[in-house]
């Protein structure tokens, strides 16, 4: 009688496992999405550049813009060193508690490259790149041309007045 209660455990226990292992298998079917062939609009890419360990909110890689001072904003581990290097000038802080640091540096006229490495508490270096133009935009009163330096060329509309009667 021993014998026959422990087969029927056996039994009953493999039947629940059984159970439990298709109720798992229908759920994560059911938890997929289902492609079938509907063409998926691509994913847009986010400003944000991220590692692991170190995310920058800002500036924008390759982005033009007139002013000669930026805020180079990110996040990372909480309370890691951060070094950034603007044209190898370096700056260096120190994130908050909860990871954030934010530094205005100085740039030049032209390319600038900024690179940011975080240090964390073990002695790991995380390191991401960005390059900021610094444009200079001259009206020279010749139709109304600018021009920015680098390798950028910008043109703008002219206004012209007719001559006096003479």
């Amino acid at each position: 009688m021993k014998k026959e209660i422990f087969l029927a455990i056996i039994i009953g226990l493999l039947v629940g496992l059984l159970l439990t292992y298709g109720f798992y298998r229908t759920r994560l079917a059911l938890s997929r999405p289902q492609t079938s062939g509907v063409a998926l609009s691509s994913p847009q890419p986010s400003p944000v550049i991220a590692t692991r360990d170190l995310a920058l909110v800002s500036p924008e890689d390759e982005i033009v813009q007139t002013e000669k001072t930026t805020y180079v904003t990110g996040t990372t581990k909480p309370n890691s060193f951060v070094a950034i290097f603007v044209n190898n000038a370096e700056t260096l802080t120190q994130a908050d508690t909860a990871g954030n640091f934010s530094v205005l540096v100085n740039l030049e006229t032209g390319s600038n490259i900024i690179t940011v490495n975080v240090i964390d508490e073990n002695g790991a270096i995380t390191s991401l790149e960005r390059t900021v133009i610094i444009a200079t935009i001259s009206n020279d009163g010749l139709g109304g041309t600018s021009s920015t330096s680098g390798s950028a060329t910008a043109t703008g509309s002219a206004v012209k007045t007719p001559a006096p009667a003479r």
